[in-house]
């Protein structure tokens, strides 16, 4: 065999190889998930056998980044920019905190949201049934949810109840003032 078939395949055999190498990253997709607790062992596995259940494999066709939520604002948005370096295919955002940092630092990315409250009202999609742009998700609070809890409240013969949540997050006042309502209509009272 010729020096120079010995080259020219050893070319073809290299190029091929990147041909292939290329091919498999095109075809592994990167999820981020940006939530709070997300270091847990626990949740890691839940949503891999989650994925496994659809048919994603970690490392065949998809590869999943988990990223914590820290606890202050600043620290939330550096790490909002640390996954917009890694160009994922989508963002999953685990609260309304870090829907805000990742809607802030990623706009080209899908963002699938879970867990947060009245996105609507905090302004992150325009409506539950046409949220439009690059975000969607599931919400775990819509602010007539108050008026159910106190009406329940009612029903169950409790003539004053107290309404708890987080001061930090923005829902608060439209599940606070839903509450009011709803205890005035049903001559109950409410404490905040």
């Amino acid at each position: 065999m010729k020096r120079r078939d010995v080259i020219a395949r050893a070319v073809l055999a290299a190029a091929s190889a990147s041909l292939v190498a290329g091919a498999a990253r095109e075809q592994l997709k990167v999820i981020a998930v940006f939530a709070p607790g997300v270091g847990r062992s626990v949740t890691k596995s839940v949503i891999n056998e989650a994925l496994q259940a659809l048919g994603w494999a970690e490392g065949r066709n998809i590869q999943v980044q988990f990223f914590d939520l820290p606890g202050d604002t600043e620290a939330m948005r550096a790490v909002a920019r640390a996954i917009q370096q890694r160009s994922p295919d989508v963002v999953l955002a685990g609260s309304s905190a870090a829907l805000a940092a990742i809607r802030q630092e990623i706009s080209s990315v899908p963002i699938v949201f879970v867990g947060v409250s009245d996105p609507v009202g905090q302004g992150f999609i325009a409506s539950l049934a046409k949220p439009g742009g690059m975000i969607t998700g599931f919400t775990n609070f819509e602010p007539s949810m108050g008026g159910n809890g106190c009406s329940f409240s009612k029903r169950s013969l409790l003539a004053r109840f107290a309404a708890r949540s987080s001061t930090t997050t923005t829902p608060r006042p439209t599940m606070i003032s839903s509450y009011v309502a709803c205890s005035r209509a049903l001559a109950t009272s409410a404490c905040s």
